[in-house]
């Protein structure tokens, strides 16, 4: 099973303006506009003098014309660059806490944690690849996990259930981490800390049920909020869950509930949320409100 990826950034809203425009239509109206304008931060050659924060409407508008007419390596180069992130620093802020499979039956069970160890910047996006091999190493099957963007120390959960359809054995499943671009922290960001959970554990003999109430103790709306069930034993990831709860409202509080059977028995129980709160996310509002403007622009120039 595959979840939707409720995710954006730069790429997405990229992603949109070329379904909207029609892809490379229009190309020579698009590099002229750029060509004629001079403005510090939207040429080609200069456009890294200028993070995308730091650019004005129009600049945002032209270099979004622009990026219209690029390659998928150079419009990656481009977003890069604004927002002045290496693959380096990505890997040293965005990192696991916890990660693994199980299998049982013919499914596999899969999840974790990503965490912020910034203490200064926050993680625009963050995407957590999931590829299952065999013992040659030939790829079985991959999933995409995108959690939110993350404030310095936070962290957020991820998690998966593959049903197996091939005949090879898997050997392992490994993950991959991408996209931690950083941007300042916001004033009024929604932190993993501002949802707060209670839980309580009862078991009758036919099954085991976990449950209680998840709040939205900010002053921020959350979009969407799954909350996953991570379990360990012997030190090793068991068997893992998630329930979808929707969208809270500052100060909002939801009921959830997990059942499993009282055979399982495990060391560690963690409950981590995998929220999305766009208003905590400053890049994400800028580019989407960039890209749109320009967008629409092409759109009324046709």
């Amino acid at each position: 099973m595959q979840k939707t990826i409720k995710r954006a950034g730069m790429f997405v809203a990229l992603s949109l303006i070329l379904v909207a425009c029609g892809g490379g239509a229009d190309k020579g109206n698009a590099e002229n506009k750029g060509g004629e304008n001079t403005a510090q931060g939207t040429n080609t050659a200069d456009y890294t003098t200028k993070t995308w924060d730091d650019m004005t409407k129009e600049e945002q508008q032209i270099l979004a014309t622009k990026m219209l007419t690029m390659s998928e390596e150079e419009r990656a180069a481009v977003s890069k660059d604004m927002i002045g992130v290496t693959a380096a620093q990505e890997a040293q802020y965005a990192q696991f806490t916890e990660k693994g499979y199980r299998q049982v039956g013919d499914k596999y069970f899969y999840g974790g944690i990503v965490k912020n160890t910034s203490d200064k910047k926050a993680l625009q996006a963050t995407n957590v690849h999931i590829t299952a091999v065999d013992a040659e190493g030939k790829t079985l099957f991959e999933d995409l996990k995108a959690t939110n963007g993350l404030q310095p120390g936070d962290q957020n959960g991820f998690f998966g259930i593959y049903v197996k359809d091939f005949p090879e054995e898997v050997a392992n499943i490994e993950f991959t981490i991408d996209q931690g671009w950083l941007e300042a922290p916001s004033e009024t960001a929604v932190r993993a800390a501002d949802l707060k959970t209670e839980m309580q554990v009862e078991e009758d003999g036919e099954a085991k049920k976990i449950y209680g109430t998840v709040t939205n103790t900010s002053k921020e709306e959350v979009m969407s909020l799954d909350l996953i069930l991570l379990l360990k034993r012997d030190g090793e990831f068991l068997i893992g869950d998630d329930v979808s709860l929707g969208g809270f409202q500052p100060g909002e509080s939801k009921e959830y509930s997990f059942t499993m059977s009282p055979e399982i028995t495990y060391d560690d129980m963690q409950l981590v949320p995998d929220f999305y709160a766009p208003d905590a996310n400053k890049y994400e509002r800028m580019t989407q409100e960039g890209m749109a403007e320009a967008a629409k622009q092409m759109l009324d120039k046709k």
